[in-house]
């Protein structure tokens, strides 16, 4: 009946095996279209920080969506190192089945054997243990190659995120010294330098993102690394102990091997939990790219601009607060102007019917006014006039509507682009193709390969327990 069982367990192993080789495959070629694909193992109903229908993150509650994906591998981890604590001393102590021959397996309380194992019994075990290290090694190879696929992508895109803060914050420096040297806001240098500070702060968090992101990697890539390097070692000593029938070191090989499964289980959970947080990223870009006509809308709702600190009632309108009225100050001055130089003896005729104000003097500094030297427009007194009050007040207005026209230019090049959330944009467009393609697919492929290692590592370790009364020379067994 064991050898029956031996056979089942066999079977199976080799099924598995054979499906091993065929799902990183598919694995490999996956890519995420996360919007297209909205029912997605990975999107249990929670975005990227929980974010709300008004763009407020709930971290504790995001926290506890990306436990649920580590939450398996961590408790398989868990179960492997009490196995280590529990099940195996009480074995060397005489427990589940004992250090003597005895019929069954694990079964506590076997009575002993008072025959030797037959052939069956011995060469089962020592042939499943071998079939069990095919897919393993399959397993390690698939891991390491999308490792190394996967190489420094993380430290890539949050070095994209910190760059773009940083540029952020040199176009903030450009506009403050430019907003200091103009007429209307050259006061404005404690404000100026609270939004200043803040962006600098924002560039602080892009870095210790970067920081905890380089260190999130680290861990990840080295307990994947020794899990699978000590895979690789135990299985080594485990074909000498089934090659030279070593008992003893069937059993370290045995223990050794529910050690190293704690660390391909944590792998395992790892990489789920990360391809969760991937996912989530990439919703969020796809949301983005897949919104053309309401992206802004889009862009400033989302938790990236919550990360960013961008948007309408950010820091940032602070800073649009500020040149809306330094424009609203230079166009009362302007045309204050333009109508003192109409009411004066000066010769002018000013019967232009429109009312003066940002929208409009452009168009009536470009009009032609009847003056005592003749007809002229606004910059061309400034220029031509022979009269020297005629010159300087048509020079005081034309400077005042190229002053506005600044003021306009940096409102649209500079401010209102951090109103919209511009910077998200292009870190996804930085990041996507890198974070949602290759990265996405190599992710689910370590997941997939510490999987396969962890599932077939189990019957493995149990085998070389086993084999710590089964490894016999065949000569020594009954038929």
């Amino acid at each position: 009946m064991a050898s029956f069982k031996h056979v089942v367990l066999g079977s199976i192993i080799v099924f598995l095996g054979l499906l091993s080789l065929i799902t990183p495959s598919y694995a490999a070629n996956a890519q995420i279209n996360v919007v297209a694909a909205p029912t997605s193992f990975y999107n249990n109903g929670v975005r990227l920080c929980a974010v709300d229908n008004d763009g407020n993150c709930h971290w504790e509650k995001y926290g506890k969506s990306l436990i649920a994906f580590g939450a398996p591998g961590i408790v398989l981890a868990a179960l492997c190192f009490l196995f280590v604590l529990v099940f195996l001393p009480i074995r060397a102590c005489g427990g589940f089945g004992g250090n003597e021959p005895s019929e069954g397996v694990f079964c506590p309380g076997s009575d002993a054997l008072s025959r030797q194992y037959s052939r069956k019994e011995v060469l089962s075990v020592k042939v499943i243990a071998c079939l069990c290290i095919i897919p393993v090694i399959i397993g390690v190879a698939i891991g390491i190659g999308a490792n190394q696929a996967v190489g420094h992508s993380v430290s890539d895109v949050t070095g994209f995120m910190l760059d773009t803060a940083n540029n952020v914050t040199f176009e903030l420096q450009g506009v403050k010294n430019e907003l200091l040297s103009m007429e209307f806001t050259e006061d404005a240098i404690a404000p100026l330098n609270q939004i200043l500070n803040e962006s600098v702060k924002i560039t602080q968090k892009m870095a210790d993102i970067k920081t905890g992101g380089d260190k999130y990697d680290g861990y990840r890539t080295s307990i994947m690394y020794a899990g699978f390097a000590v895979s690789l070692f135990v299985l080594v000593t485990g074909v000498v102990a089934i090659g030279f029938n070593f008992k003893k070191l069937g059993m370290v090989t045995g223990t050794m091997t529910f050690v190293v499964l704690v660390l391909v289980w944590l792998s395992f959970g790892f990489h789920l939990l990360s391809n969760k947080l991937d996912y989530d990223v990439c919703y969020e870009a796809d949301l983005i790219n897949h919104n053309a006509t309401n992206q802004t809308s889009v862009l400033q709702s989302g938790p990236l601009a919550s990360l960013w600190d961008c948007g309408p009632n950010s820091t940032y309108a602070q800073l649009r607060n500020i040149v809306e009225d330094a424009i609203q100050e230079g166009v009362n001055a302007t045309c204050s102007g333009r109508d003192e130089a109409c009411k004066s003896p000066l010769g002018w005729v000013c019967l232009q019917n429109l009312t003066c104000t940002e929208e409009n003097l452009k168009t009536i500094i470009q009009k032609p006014y009847t003056i005592v030297e003749g007809q002229y427009s606004i910059p061309e007194c400034a220029q031509q006039c022979s009269v020297s009050q005629n010159r300087q007040a048509s020079g005081n207005i034309t400077l005042g509507v190229a002053t506005l026209a600044n003021y306009t230019n940096i409102y649209n090049n500079d401010i209102k682009p951090l109103l919209d959330c511009n910077m998200v944009r292009d870190t996804v467009n930085n990041f996507q193709p890198l974070l949602c393609g290759s990265f996405f697919s190599n992710l689910y492929n370590i997941s997939v390969a510490s999987f396969i290692v962890g599932l077939f590592l189990i019957p493995y370790g149990i085998l070389m327990i086993i084999g710590t009364k089964r490894f016999i020379p065949l000569h020594d067994a009954t038929a």
